[in-house]
């Protein structure tokens, strides 16, 4: 395995942060979700769930302070669900401190 393929990072989520800040490209690859209102596209882009998944991200980012910046730039264009993430990094990280946990997921789960 070359080191390009290597991650820091073992979630999905997070590896999309680490190939991005690493300049990589990410596929947009698109899918359908059914709704209430029928078909919906989507993007396929991974992004954080719930609290274990956003743990990781914050754990990557701890380690690259360096990048924290440009996260909320470039992840903002990779997709909306991103877009509403970053929006709401800095409320995600004072609930990640004050350990509610359920409260991550419950907001990660509004940005979706």
């Amino acid at each position: 395995m070359s080191s390009e393929n290597k991650y820091e990072s073992s979630g999905a989520s997070s590896r999309v942060i680490e190939d991005v800040m690493k300049g990589k490209t990410v596929d947009k690859n698109k899918s359908f979700i059914l709704t209430e209102g029928g078909l919906q596209e989507t993007d396929v882009i991974s992004f954080p769930h719930d609290y274990d998944d956003f743990s990781r991200c914050k754990k990557l980012l701890d380690n690259h302070p360096e990048w924290i910046d440009e996260f909320k730039t470039e992840m903002s264009k990779i997709s909306n669900t991103w877009r509403k993430i970053v929006d709401i990094w800095f409320e995600l990280n004072w609930l990640y401190i004050d350990g509610k946990n359920k409260e991550i997921t419950d907001k990660l789960k509004k940005c979706v």
